[in-house]
């Protein structure tokens, strides 16, 4: 419960930070929309599991496991800086597929920095579900308030 309740509080600090900056710093007036039952279920519950599942379940863990494999055979000597360097790829690969201008670089960066926190988050539980948690969140909001 514990890993869950802390990607639910990451998800809406992440959410409610980049509301704030948006508003003042690209002048995004903050609007209190009220986005339909398929857009609260596709960004709360498919977005994150299709992306989590993908970027943090299949790139990231099965990283875990090949970084072990690795390591036994003696290819790499830290299996803490492989992880690590798996972490900040799949999250800039995440960030990458959310461009759709290539002058979007703040989209990259912002995605880019959400994919690393998700793949922390991961890294630390061992499990999926407090980046679900957090991403679910973080698009609800989002998605309520801009």
């Amino acid at each position: 419960m514990v890993p869950i309740l802390v990607g639910l509080w990451i998800g809406l600090a992440e959410a409610v930070a980049v509301v704030l900056f948006s508003a003042l710093y690209f002048h995004i007036p903050i609007s209190l929309n009220l986005p339909s039952l398929a857009t609260v279920l596709y960004l709360s519950v498919a977005t994150p599991l299709f992306e989590e599942n993908l970027f943090r379940g299949l790139m990231l863990q099965g990283s875990m496991g090949f970084a072990d494999y690795l390591k036994e055979r003696g290819f790499i000597g830290s299996r803490r800086l492989f992880i690590f360097l798996v972490v900040v790829v799949q999250g800039a690969v995440f960030g990458a597929l959310h461009l759709f201008k290539a002058a979007e670089i703040g989209v990259f960066l912002l995605h880019s920095a959400l994919g690393i926190i998700a793949g922390f988050l991961v890294w630390k539980f061992g499990s999926l579900k407090p980046a679900i948690a957090q991403h679910a969140v973080y698009n609800l909001v989002i998605a309520f308030l801009v």
